[in-house]
């Protein structure tokens, strides 16, 4: 297939985060590439971000509204938008966080790599927006031993190339990550169970059961606004993350290792408590949410 016939369908779900979108809007409108259509799902924004998404749309045609009542949460909202773009006849489904910015060539230069190897999934480098020369995520793995924890490679690095191999993954988050429409067919959509947090990590798993690689390419990149919605020690971040941890854990974990990777999760909450600054209030929280995890079905 000729890359500039790959049509990407970008699925980025809003909530309360208007005061990020004017760039990102901006680095959608400025691609050198026309075949794509964005779907913004918003999950009932009580601020200005609907305002911003019709300006946005009578600047660019190629963007559809997806007004959801209630907040369904990040893995239904990005469903929602996956559903629509295969139904519209998507090749490939771009999950994009909208506190992000982008070069102009971002989109083709996707579908280029895709096309060129023949990719099914492929995520790019990404930096911290407030340090542009800081690698966030340069790739990722899974880190079984310690009860299911993800890691981004390359992590706060000066970028001095070190991690400019395109090679195969076990895990990148979905801030930006490509994927055939084949893929779906193959793997499912996101596990609503999750809401937010650790839905891209169960995405990547099932994928690699599959069979199906995840490809990282160093030649393109982005830059992310990390936690401008929600901090990463904000209460509820604490209670998602944590339960999802361990959904994921009895989802996928085989169940003689359940223990102990319930173990490895306990110690990491008691470190984060003597060590780490995390007082007594997100200690209970840690525990609240641990249990509450146990108690999801996969």
């Amino acid at each position: 297939m000729n890359p500039s016939k790959l049509k990407i369908g970008v699925v980025t779900v809003t909530y309360n985060g208007a005061e990020v979108l004017d760039d990102f809007f901006q680095s959608v409108q400025l691609q050198t590439s026309s075949n794509y259509h964005l779907y913004v799902v918003d999950n009932a924004s009580s601020d200005q971000t609907l305002e911003k998404i019709a300006f946005a749309q009578s600047q660019n045609n190629a963007i559809s509204l997806i007004n959801n009542q209630a907040n369904v949460g990040v893995a239904e909202g990005n469903n929602q938008g996956i559903k629509r773009a295969l139904e519209d006849g998507c090749d490939a489904v771009l999950l994009l966080n909208n506190d992000t910015i982008f070069e102009s060539t971002f989109f083709s230069s996707l579908a280029d790599s895709m096309v060129k190897h023949n990719d099914q999934i492929l995520v790019p480098k990404i930096y911290y927006h407030d340090k542009p020369n800081i690698i966030w995520c340069a790739g990722g793995e899974l880190q079984l031993w310690r009860g299911y924890g993800a890691k981004h490679l390359g992590l706060n690095e000066i970028d001095n190339s070190q991690n400019n191999t395109r090679r195969i993954i076990d895990y990148s988050p979905t801030c930006a990550m490509l994927i055939r429409a084949s893929v779906f067919e193959k793997v499912g959509f996101m596990d609503e169970k999750y809401f937010v947090y650790c839905d891209d990590t169960d995405f990547c798993i099932r994928a690699k059961l599959a069979g199906i690689p995840l490809i990282y390419d160093p030649d393109m990149s982005l830059w992310h606004k990390v936690s401008s919605i929600c901090g990463l020690n904000s209460p509820f971040s604490i209670q998602m993350s944590t339960r999802n941890r361990i959904y994921m854990i009895k989802k996928f974990a085989p169940v003689y290792t359940h223990l102990y990777h319930y173990l490895v999760n306990q110690a990491e909450y008691i470190l984060r408590l003597l060590l780490k600054g995390e007082g007594k209030a997100e200690y209970k929280l840690r525990q609240k949410s641990f249990i509450a995890g146990l108690r999801m079905k996969p």
